[in-house]
């Protein structure tokens, strides 16, 4: 399991030399592109997510072009080919350094198989790689893309849902703070927010909580 400590929480704070340093030290597997490699890279957990259902990859640009966020779909096979389903957009957890669409999405495979609903799993960008506001921009990008394009994913615009699990949760709500400063909020119907690190109470040592 991992350890984060003061060291690591500066790193990534202050320096992105050190948080380079750092993320090789606690995912050797993470490059700049560790999150457009081919989701069925993993075979066998692909097989088992993507198993009796329909299932899509695709790619949106990234806000500023230059690059891609990779997305994987999931729904149930009873839902084929129907038009204005709900849509729910996923971001994984991982304290922005790790975690996966692919991981996210096993998490929620007995939702995926029979709902009226399409799964939006994100795989956003890492930092230090990419730097905070990377990420949720990641996340904004996705919706935008299906909110002005439900057709191409057979959803109603009007009730697209976005969220996540730990850091998944600040990914979604700050996307959807993105939209709120836009005035682009009616994009987003609701968000659901699971487990959300949206505070510094996980690094406080309990016995100073209320000092």
């Amino acid at each position: 399991m991992l350890k984060f400590n003061d060291d690591i929480c500066d790193a990534f704070g202050h320096s992105l030399e050190k948080a380079h340093e750092k993320n090789w030290l606690l995912d050797p597997l993470t490059t700049n592109k560790t999150h457009l490699e081919s989701f069925d890279h993993r075979k066998k957990l692909f097989s088992k997510i993507t198993a009796n259902r329909t299932h899509n990859e695709f790619r949106v640009k990234t806000k500023d072009g230059k690059s891609e966020v990779r997305v994987l779909s999931l729904q149930s096979p009873s839902t084929k080919g129907k038009k204005n389903l709900q849509a729910y957009i996923s971001n994984h957890g991982g304290g922005n350094i790790g975690g996966n669409a692919l991981d996210d999405a096993d998490g929620f495979k007995n939702a995926t198989f029979d709902t009226n609903a399409v799964y939006f799993f994100v795989d956003y960008r890492f930092a230090p790689f990419a730097k905070y506001p990377a990420q949720p921009e990641d996340a904004y990008v996705v919706i935008k893309e299906l909110y002005n394009n439900p057709e191409k994913y057979g959803i109603d615009k009007n009730r697209i849902a976005i969220g996540g699990r730990s850091t998944g949760c600040t990914v979604a709500l700050s996307a959807a703070l993105m939209l709120q400063e836009k005035n682009e909020e009616h994009m987003l119907k609701g968000l659901y927010l699971f487990l959300p690190s949206i505070n510094d109470i996980m690094w406080t040592d309990p016995q100073h909580s209320f000092n």
